[in-house]
Order: C-alpha cells, then sequence, then structure tokens
C-alpha cells in the first residue's frame, strides 16, 4: 500500500476464515452492520477482482436489493473507506472505483484466506517431494489461519454460505493431509484425537475415517482400528447403502492379516473388477458427459465430487468435495445426494436423499450434466 509523504505504510489485515474482520497495524478496527459487513467480504472473496454494483447489492441486501440500491451502495462504500482512512493508507487504493463496480486491492498475506491458500499449496508441493516434516508444518499454519468458521457472522446469506462450504472443504482436507504428513513422521499417535473428532463430525467421510484408521493401527490398536472400519461400514450401509470403497476394504483385510501399511488408502478405479460386492445385479450401464466421454458404472459405488479421491471429479466451486454416489439396490441404479451443498438434479427435480435413474434421464452436479444409459444385455 502505497504511504503517504512522511509516513510509513500501514498495515491492513482481513480476515474471513472466522468472523470477518479488519486490523490496522493489528488493532480491530469497526466496520458497521451487517450490510457493509457483507460488501467487505464480498469485495475480499474477490479481492483484486472488479465486483460489479448488482452483484454487491446481491451481497449486501441477500438476493433482495431495493430499485434504489445504488444510492445506498455508495453510501456503504464511502463508510468503508472511512475506515482505512488512517496515515499510510490511501482509501481510494484499497477500494477502487472501477465500472462497472469496485474492486478490493489486497496483497495475499494481508488476508487470512490468501495465508491459507499458500501454506496449503506449498505443504501439498512438499507432501510430494516427500518431505513430510516440512509438510506438516506448512499445514499446520494454513489451519492457524482460522478463527471459527468461514465468514461466521455471516452465514445464512446465500453468497457467504456459497463460498465458506467449498472453503470448509478445503480446511478439512488440509486436516487430513496434515494427519497424513504427521502419520508419514511416525507419529500417529499424536493426531488420534483430532482424527477420531473428525470422524465423529463426518461419518460418511472415506478419506478421513481411512486416516483415522491407518493411525490407529500404527499406534498398535488393532482392535480399534478394526472396529472404525465396521462402524464406517455400518453407517455408509445404513445412510447410503453402499459398501465402503475397495481402498477401505483393501485396508481392513491388512489390518486383519496385521500386515504393514505404507499409505493411505487411494480412491479405486472406476471398473475396479476386484470387489467382491453383494448388492443386486442390474444391467450395464453407463453415463455421457456433453463431450460424449463414456463413464461405465461398475459393479460398486461411483463417487462424483471435486475432491481428487473421486471417481469422476468435477473441478466446480458449485461442486462439493464428495457430492454424489451412483449404486446398485434392489429398485435398479440409484443416485444418492451425499449431503452436498448444492444438490443433485434429475431432470428438474432435485434429488432428496436418492433418486431411481431411468435410461435418457439428464444429472446435473454443478455446471457439468451427464446422460444415464443403461445398455442392450
Amino acid at each position: 500500500m502505497t504511504a503517504e509523504p512522511g509516513n510509513d505504510t500501514a498495515r491492513l489485515g482481513f480476515t474471513i476464515l472466522g468472523p470477518i474482520a479488519l486490523t490496522i497495524d493489528g488493532e480491530p478496527q469497526p466496520i458497521g452492520g451487517a450490510k457493509p459487513r457483507a460488501l467487505l467480504a464480498k469485495l475480499l472473496i474477490n479481492r483484486n477482482q472488479v465486483v460489479s454494483a448488482d452483484a454487491l447489492a446481491d451481497a449486501a441486501w441477500d438476493g433482495n436489493p431495493p430499485l434504489s440500491f445504488r444510492n445506498h451502495l455508495q453510501v456503504s462504500i464511502a463508510k468503508l473507506r472511512k475506515a482505512f482512512q488512517v496515515p499510510g493508507i490511501d482509501p481510494m487504493r484499497v477500494l477502487t472505483t472501477a465500472p462497472p463496480g469496485y474492486k478490493m486491492v489486497v496483497a495475499d498475506h494481508e488476508c487470512d484466506a490468501g495465508r491459507f491458500d499458500a501454506y496449503k499449496s506449498a505443504g501439498h508441493t512438499l507432501a510430494a517431494a516427500g518431505r513430510f516434516e516440512e509438510a506438516s508444518t506448512q499445514f499446520t499454519s494454513a489451519l492457524e489461519q482460522w478463527s471459527g468458521p468461514a465468514l461466521a457472522d455471516l452465514r445464512g446469506h446465500r453468497f457467504a454460505d456459497d463460498y465458506a462450504t467449498p472453503l470448509e472443504d478445503e480446511r478439512l482436507a488440509t486436516q487430513i493431509a496434515r494427519a497424513e504428513a504427521e502419520i508419514a513422521c511416525g507419529r500417529p499417535t499424536l493426531v488420534l484425537s483430532e482424527l477420531s473428532s473428525l470422524a465423529g463430525l463426518h461419518p460418511l467421510h472415506e478419506p478421513l475415517w481411512g486416516q483415522w484408521i491407518i493411525a490407529l493401527y500404527l499406534s498398535n490398536r488393532p482392535s480399534d482400528a478394526l472396529d472404525a472400519c465396521r462402524r464406517l461400514r455400518k453407517s455408509l450401509d445404513d445412510e447410503l447403502a453402499v459398501d465402503p470403497s475397495p481402498a477401505i476394504q483393501e485396508l481392513e483385510l491388512k489390518i486383519l492379516r496385521q500386515e504393514p501399511l505404507t499409505g493411505r488408502p487411494q480412491a479405486a478405479p472406476v471398473m475396479a473388477t476386484t470387489v467382491v460386492n453383494s448388492r443386486p445385479k442390474t444391467p450395464p450401464a453407463q453415463l455421457r458427459d456433453p463431450t460424449g466421454r463414456i463413464i461405465p458404472i461398475g459393479p460398486g459405488t461411483l463417487r462424483v465430487g471435486r475432491a481428487p479421491d473421486n471417481h469422476v471429479v468435477i473441478a466446480d466451486d458449485q461442486v462439493s468435495r464428495y457430492h454424489a454416489a451412483i449404486v446398485r439396490s434392489t429398485a435398479g441404479i440409484v443416485i444418492r445426494d451425499l449431503f452436498s451443498s448444492n444438490g443433485v438434479f434429475v431432470g428438474a427435480q432435485q434429488v432428496v436423499e436418492s433418486a431411481v435413474l431411468r435410461h435418457g434421464d439428464v444429472i446435473q452436479i454443478g455446471s457439468s450434466a451427464f446422460v444415464f444409459e443403461y445398455l442392450e444385455p
């Protein structure tokens, strides 16, 4: 930030990984009520990008702005700029007018979300290189940026929820990655408590449970590891009527055989032929995406989501890390919503828990559409 003549540059700080907050040289600054806080959040989510006045109004009034919102918006923007009006900061350069709206000029290190991304990315790079000690330090630094649920004081606003949901998924993924790094460093007991708590909050999250099961086994608690396997199997069957993934099944077999564990469970390929699955048989089926790509629906569970360990990975912020599952049941082939943030749609209807698929059904997940097709036996 450009300093005024004769003054040192003041340091701005922004928090969105928790209640939204503004600090100058570490001192909290007043922001105002719900509308200016929503405006600031929307600008910070899209920092260093132009946000239209219409989009800002939609955020401030939660989708229902008045017809005369522009005057109100200008007043709120002026109040935000006043919050930055201290020696060493030019508020007009922090919050610039940029048709058709405004832009917040914020360096990554000035915002907790920017620091989280930087530390998290560094951790993954180090882990991929096998430098797990350093990776754990980076993941820990990333998680230290959080002071509560993302945009905690704006939850219920549609834009805040849409932003926070995938970000909370990234937080969980980073917690799992740190646990993996700690396990790789030979410290499984140090992550048992955290993984146990997270597993209780996410009873259907197989990669998380896989890490917990591995940590239990490597902490010389094989019976507890097997109990965790049974609990996961029961939860998946009760809630989704699916079997554990091939990776979890393989992990359970290794523990039963008391074999050494050398890594985390990985996602199985779509057409896993080694899985024994007791689900009823149905005709061969497939998904077809708009490019014509064919995705066979095999005998196991086909998982769809944004996380890289799904069978069908969709790089879309509107898609949850674990969004949907396609399974075989007594009724036929069924798609189940895995408690996704933006829902699963078959045709024009949103899926409530599950829906039986019929030949020609169009499945909408985020911005991606798939056509379900039965094949001739």
